[in-house]
């Protein structure tokens, strides 16, 4: 299945019998450090829209702040000439993931991907023990690769930190 890069939420309102479309939210997914969106209620901004608004072109709305973290990140973008954001009005949303292939831990994901910072290695196994037990359960099977993976590269410098993370993950 595709992997849906962001959320989008229209909201249609019903003028007369007629469906027309007068606002939407959005929100990225996946976050810029390859995590994706954590477990939590999230304000999002909604925008106002005409009926006539395509969502084909995704770069219009997308390069928009979607919250208040967004803006304050961003403040140098300018506005919008086609959505004007509604400043009385928020959409909340609550997320949940459930994935074995996404993560919202940096230090998991810095682990899974330690060939593109090899110089970081020591680092990011020094890290592992501050992955809860559960992301650590959800990705046994990548994490054990990557262990193995990382002592077949350099067995006597890493040697002694993988050993202690694989005992790290028997004790739990």
């Amino acid at each position: 299945l595709p992997l849906l890069s962001s959320l989008l939420v229209l909201f249609p309102a019903k003028d007369k019998g007629e469906k027309k479309l007068f606002g939407f939210a959005f929100t990225p997914l996946m976050r810029e450090d390859g995590t994706t969106l954590s477990d939590e209620s999230h304000e999002l901004y909604v925008y106002k829209c005409d009926e006539n608004t395509t969502f084909s072109n995704h770069a219009l709305y997308l390069g928009l702040p979607c919250c208040k973290e967004d803006f304050s990140s961003c403040p140098s973008i300018p506005s919008s000439l086609v959505f004007q954001r509604s400043t009385k009005e928020t959409f909340w949303i609550s997320t949940q993931l459930s994935s074995t292939k996404l993560t919202q831990n940096v230090d998991l994901l810095a682990l899974l991907k330690w060939k593109a910072h090899p110089d970081r290695v020591m680092d990011i196994l020094g890290r592992l023990r501050h992955v809860s037990g559960e992301e650590i359960v959800k990705f046994l099977q990548d994490i054990l690769d990557t262990l193995f993976s990382i002592l077949d590269d350099n067995t006597d410098k890493y040697g002694p930190l993988v050993f202690q993370s694989l005992v790290f993950i028997i004790n739990l």
